[in-house]
């Protein structure tokens, strides 16, 4: 819901300053919340289909940040076919916005990586900043939420790591069996 709200407030401070900017933010939003409704019914999503609408986020986040973000995707197109639950990827993007990005007064770097390793699809989210343990339970909640989908959906086969590397960078990786 958070999303939602800076995104309508991003694409109603463009309508009259930057409207070609509004037009594509209010698709990019609506292709967003068309996914994710039709998403809700489903169990499993094409991990393509993932990659497209969380490359559509980083976009319309673009429009928010400007030159305070930049992303990159590095996706092994063996992985594309796979299939994954839905909206892991989106929220670990957001929570990379939300936590790395948005507090940062310079910006920096949303990477997406994907590759077959170990008998596993690895996904991982790669962000400026620091990872800091939540100070509450109502904190980190879409974490808490996919490691509870992914020990679900795979009897406790699936990992879920987050942890800081070197020069302020956090990575989220997300190892799903084949």
């Amino acid at each position: 819901l958070h999303f939602l709200f800076n995104a309508l407030n991003c694409i109603r401070s463009l309508t009259i300053s930057e409207p070609e900017n509004a037009r594509m933010a209010t698709t990019l939003l609506s292709e967003i919340l068309r996914y994710s409704l039709n998403s809700e019914r489903k169990t499993f999503v094409l991990f393509k289909e993932e990659i497209e609408v969380t490359r559509d986020y980083l976009a319309l986040e673009k429009i928010r940040f400007g030159n305070r973000l930049n992303f990159s995707f590095d996706i092994d197109e063996a992985t594309n076919k796979m299939s994954i639950p839905p909206l892991i990827v989106l929220t670990l993007a957001e929570n990379a916005i939300k936590h790395g990005i948005a507090p940062s007064k310079a910006g920096g770097e949303i990477g997406m990586r994907s590759v077959v390793e170990n008998d596993f699809l690895l996904v991982q989210v790669i962000n400026n900043g620091r990872y800091i343990l939540p100070a509450s339970s109502s904190e980190g909640i879409g974490i808490a939420n996919t490691i509870q989908r992914l020990d679900l959906l795979y009897g406790g086969k699936a990992k879920f790591k987050i942890e800081n590397t070197g020069n302020n960078t956090v990575v989220a990786s997300v190892y799903i069996p084949l």
